[in-house]
C-alpha cells in the first residue's frame, strides 16, 4: 500500500466520524426539544416558584421593614396650635405641623386616629388627652406640610387634658407624641399598617413671663363692692405659637399675708401668639388694700380661679390657670393720684 492510499484511507475515516458526532448532537438537540416541548409547563412553574420565592419576601417581609424604618426616622415639627371652642367635655383643634422625612420614599397614609399623650421627662402618660382625626397625608423628601384644621374632639382623660394644659401655660418646652397604626401606601406594593409613634417638643407660654397690668384707674368712692371699682389693661406676652380662647377669666388678688384683696375679670380671654393686651375690670376692697401698703406699694399674688365659656366652668384650664402664679407690685397712691387727675 502506498502512502497516498494510507492518506486517502484517513481522509475517509475523518470524514466519517465528523458526520457521526454530527449526528450524535443532532440527536441530543432533538432529544432536549421533544424533552422541552413535553414538559414545558413544569419548567415554568419551576421559574415562577423561583420567581415568588424572591420576591414574595421583599414584598411581605423586606417592604414593610423598610416602611416602618421610614416612618420611625420621620420627625414632626408643630408650627401652630389653635383652641378653640371648649367645653367641659370636647374642645376645637387646629394643629399645622412639618414633617422631616429622610427617606427617599414618599409614602401615603390614609385617614386615621392619632393618640395625642402628654410625654414629660421620656415617660408616655398612660391615657390620650384627646384623639384626633389625621387626614390622608402624602409625605415627601425632605419636608411635607399637613394639618388637622377645626377638629372637634371628645377629651379622653380629663386628668391628662388639665396636666396637658398646665404644662402649656407653665413650661418653656412641652412634648408631645402622636400614636397610632395609620395604613400605609407606596406605589403599587401593597398597602400594610405601620406603628406611628412621633413625639415633638415644642415652645409653651412659660409662665407668661413679663405679665403685667397697667393703666389701672380706680374708683375710690365705690366702696360697697357692687360694680366694679378698678379697671386697666393686662399685658400677656405668649412666647409660643398656641393660641387658646379661655373664655372669662376671673383672677383672685392677694396681699402678702394671702388676705384677698380683690377680684379680677378678664372677658373673652384670647391669647395669641406674641404681645397681648386685654382690657381688665376688677373690684378692689380698699379697706383691705390700705393695711397691705408699704411705702405706698402693694405686692399682689394673681391666680386664676374661674373660666368660664358659654356658661360653663371650663375644669382643665381653670386648673393650669390656678397652677400658674403671677405677682404684680403696684405703686397704689400714684394710681389713686392718677385716677383722681392730681
Amino acid at each position: 500500500m502506498t502512502n497516498k492510499d494510507s492518506e486517502s484511507e484517513k481522509g475517509v475515516d475523518e470524514q466519517l466520524e465528523q458526520r457521526n458526532g454530527s449526528a450524535g448532537v443532532t440527536g441530543k438537540r432533538q432529544k432536549v426539544k421533544a424533552h422541552s416541548k413535553k414538559w414545558w409547563w413544569v419548567y415554568l412553574i419551576l421559574f415562577i416558584a423561583g420567581v415568588l420565592i424572591v420576591t414574595l419576601p421583599i414584598i411581605y417581609v423586606g417592604f414593610p421593614n423598610i416602611a416602618q424604618n421610614g416612618v420611625n426616622k420621620a420627625h414632626l415639627e408643630v408650627t401652630g396650635l389653635e383652641f378653640y371652642n371648649p367645653t367641659p367635655d370636647s374642645i376645637q383643634v387646629t394643629e399645622r405641623i412639618i414633617t422631616h422625612n429622610p427617606s427617599m420614599y414618599t409614602p401615603t397614609l390614609d385617614p386615621w386616629s392619632g393618640g395625642t399623650f402628654v410625654v414629660t421627662n421620656g415617660t408616655y402618660s398612660d391615657k390620650a388627652i384627646v384623639y384626633l382625626p389625621v387626614p390622608k397625608t402624602h409625605t415627601l423628601h425632605p419636608l411635607s406640610n399637613a394639618a388637622i384644621v377645626n377638629a372637634t374632639v371628645p377629651i379622653n382623660d380629663q386628668a391628662q387634658i388639665a396636666l396637658y394644659a398646665t404644662q402649656l401655660v407653665k413650661l418653656e418646652k412641652v412634648t408631645t407624641a402622636l400614636v397610632g397604626k395609620p395604613l400605609l401606601h407606596i406605589g403599587k406594593l401593597p398597602a400594610i399598617h405601620v406603628n406611628y409613634n412621633a413625639s415633638t417638643t415644642y415652645s409653651g407660654m412659660n409662665g407668661l413671663q413679663g405679665f403685667n397690668v397697667t393703666n389701672i384707674r380706680i374708683d375710690p368712692g365705690n366702696t360697697l363692692l357692687i360694680l366694679p371699682n378698678m379697671n386697666g389693661t393686662a399685658f400677656i406676652p405668649n412666647p409660643s405659637n398656641i393660641t387658646a380662647d379661655l373664655g372669662n377669666v376671673t383672677f383672685s388678688l392677694k396681699d402678702p399675708a394671702g388676705v384677698e384683696v380683690g377680684v379680677a375679670l378678664i372677658e373673652n380671654m384670647l391669647l395669641r401668639p406674641g404681645d397681648n393686651n386685654l382690657p381688665l375690670v376688677g373690684m378692689l376692697n380698699q379697706t383691705l388694700v390700705i393695711p397691705a401698703l408699704e411705702n405706698g406699694f402693694i405686692n399682689l399674688t394673681i391666680t386664676g380661679t374661674d373660666c368660664i365659656y358659654n356658661g360653663k366652668h371650663i375644669p382643665y384650664y381653670e386648673a393650669a390657670l390656678a397652677a400658674n402664679l403671677f405677682h404684680l407690685r403696684l405703686n397704689v397712691l400714684q394710681i389713686l393720684k392718677d385716677s383722681l387727675g392730681i
